[in-house]
C-alpha cells in the first residue's frame, strides 16, 4: 500500500444453515484491536464483502502483521474465523511493470495465438508488459525453464501466465495484465548487460520504497528474437478456427496463419526464452538479504556463455524481483539496448572504426594475428539490424569493411564483430 490510511477490506462467506444478520470485523496489527459490527443477511453460500471503518495508518517503509477475525452468532466452527496478512508501506509509487510467460512449442498447432497475442501487447504495453516465450519439445527450449513453468503457469499448451500469478489462455494476456498492473510494487527493478569475448554478464539492480522480510530474489531471463525455427506447427490454417494474423511489427509483420501452411516454414519466432541466470527460475537464493530496508538498493549479478547460435544484437536481458517461496514476480525491467550495448565503448579491443563520428561511411578495421571466421553486424540502439556481412574466412592481417550510413538517421550504432566464437564491439556515430 502507498503510506497513509490504508482500508482492510475482506470478503466473508457463510456456510451454515441459519441466517446470519450480523458480524463482528476485527483486526489487530499488534497495537490493539479495531472492531466494527456489520448488518448483513446471509444465508448459505451467500458472501458480503466488507471494509473496516477503520483503517490501517500505514508509515512509509512499515511493514505490519495483521490478524483479521470475523464473528457471526450461531457460528459452530471458529476455525475458520481469522486469517494474517501482510502489509508493507511503500515511500512512493514506482512502476508496475509485469512479465507474461508464454507456454509454446513448434509442434502445437495452437500456439501460433500465444504468439499473436504477445506481438499484440510489444503494441498496446510496451513500456509495462515483458513478453518471454518459454519453448517446449522443441530446439529452442531450455530445460531447466520448461522443467519448473508448470508450476507457475498450470495446464497444457498453448497455455500463459502473468507474474506467475494469473494464468490462462495465452491469448488473453491483456486482461491477465490488468489484473496485476494495479498491485502497488515494493521495488523498481532495472538491468545493464556488458559482453567480453564470449561471456554475458548481466547487472539486475532493485530499489527499494518497501520493506521486505523473508526469501525474495533477483532473477534474470535472456530474450532472443527473430530466432529460425524448423516450422511452426498451425491449426489455424483453414480458417474454422478464426482469424490468426501479426499486427504490423515484430520479426514476422502482418503475416496470416489462416493460409499460412499447416507448417509455417520458414518462420521466426520473438521473446525466445534463451536462458535462466544459473538455471534458477525464481533466481539464486540469497541474491538478496533477508532484511531488506526501504530506501534500499541490492544489486546481482550473473554470467551467461554466449552459445554461438546466438544473435546477441537481437537479445535482450529480463530482470525480475520474485517471491522465492512463491514463485510471485513482484516487478521487472529490461534492458534499454540489446544485450550488452549497454556500454560497450571501451571493449573495442582490435576493433576501430574511421573515420568516427562520420557524416556517412565508416570504415570498420579489423586487425587479426591468425585466420579466422569473421562477420561484422550493425545495428542501432534498439537492435535494427542496419549492415549485415555474414561469416566469411579471413586471412591474418588487417581487414577493412566500408559501411554507408547517409541514409540512416544521425545518432550512435554498433558494430558488432564476430572473430569466431568472439564478440568485440565499437561504437559508431554519424553526424551529418
Amino acid at each position: 500500500v502507498v503510506a497513509g490510511n490504508a482500508n482492510i477490506t475482506g470478503t466473508v462467506t457463510s456456510f451454515g444453515a441459519d441466517l446470519v444478520s450480523s458480524i463482528d470485523v476485527t483486526w489487530n496489527d499488534g497495537s490493539g484491536s479495531n472492531s466494527a459490527t456489520f448488518p448483513v443477511s446471509l444465508n448459505y453460500g451467500d458472501t458480503y464483502n466488507f471494509t473496516h471503518t477503520t483503517p490501517l495508518a500505514a508509515a512509509a517503509g512499515m511493514t505490519y502483521n495483521l490478524d483479521v477475525c470475523v464473528v457471526a452468532t450461531g457460528d459452530a466452527n471458529a476455525n475458520n474465523d481469522c486469517m494474517p496478512t501482510v502489509v508493507s508501506a511503500v515511500s512512493s509509487l514506482v512502476a508496475k511493470v509485469t512479465v507474461g510467460e508464454e507456454k509454446t512449442g513448434e509442434w502445437c498447432g495452437w500456439c501460433p495465438r500465444g504468439a499473436v497475442s504477445l506481438a499484440n501487447m510489444s503494441l498496446s504495453n510496451p513500456s509495462d508488459f515483458i513478453g518471454i516465450a518459454v519453448h517446449n519439445g522443441d530446439a529452442m527450449t531450455v530445460a531447466s525453464y520448461d522443467g519448473s513453468i508448470d508450476n507457475y503457469v498450470p495446464g497444457g499448451y498453448p497455455g500463459g501466465g502473468v507474474d506467475r500469478v494469473e494464468s490462462g489462455d495465452p491469448g488473453d494476456f491483456l486482461a491477465m495484465h490488468n489484473a496485476r498492473a494495479s498491485m502497488i510494487p515494493p521495488a523498481s527493478v532495472s538491468v545493464n548487460s556488458d559482453i567480453n569475448g564470449s561471456t554475458a554478464t548481466v547487472t539486475v539492480s532493485a530499489d527499494f520504497v518497501g520493506s521486505l522480510s523473508g526469501d525474495y530474489r533477483l532473477a534474470v531471463v535472456l530474450i532472443e528474437d527473430a530466432v529460425s525455427g524448423s516450422g511452426q506447427g498451425n491449426y489455424y490454417n483453414d480458417g474454422q478456427s478464426g482469424a490468426m494474423a501479426f499486427p504490423n511489427t515484430g520479426s514476422m509483420p502482418n503475416f496470416n496463419f489462416v493460409g499460412g501452411g499447416a507448417t509455417v516454414t520458414p518462420v521466426l519466432h520473438d521473446h525466445v526464452a534463451r536462458a535462466l541466470g544459473s538455471n534458477q527460475i525464481n533466481g539464486v537464493p540469497g541474491s538478496l538479504p533477508s532484511s531488506i530496508s526501504s530506501g534500499s538498493n541490492h544489486t546481482y549479478t550473473y554470467t551467461f556463455p554466449i552459445n554461438p547460435s546466438w544473435s546477441p544484437w537481437k537479445m535482450h536481458a529480463v530482470g525480475m524481483l520474485v517471491n522465492g517461496a512463491t514463485g510471485e514476480i513482484l516487478n521487472a525491467g529490461i534492458t534499454s539496448g540489446v544485450l550488452g550495448l549497454n556500454d560497450l565503448a571501451e571493449n573495442n579491443f582490435n576493433v576501430s572504426a574511421v573515420p568516427n563520428p562520420t557524416n556517412g561511411v565508416s570504415n570498420i578495421m579489423v586487425d587479426l594475428d591468425i585466420a579466422a571466421e569473421m562477420s561484422i553486424v550493425v545495428v542501432d540502439v534498439i537492435g535494427n539490424v542496419v549492415y549485415n556481412m555474414t561469416s566469411t574466412e579471413i586471412a591474418a592481417g588487417s581487414y577493412k569493411a566500408s559501411v554507408d550510413l547517409s541514409n540512416n538517421a544521425n545518432g550512435v550504432y554498433f558494430a558488432q564483430v564476430v572473430l569466431n566464437d568472439t564478440v568485440k564491439t565499437v561504437k559508431i556515430i554519424v553526424e551529418k
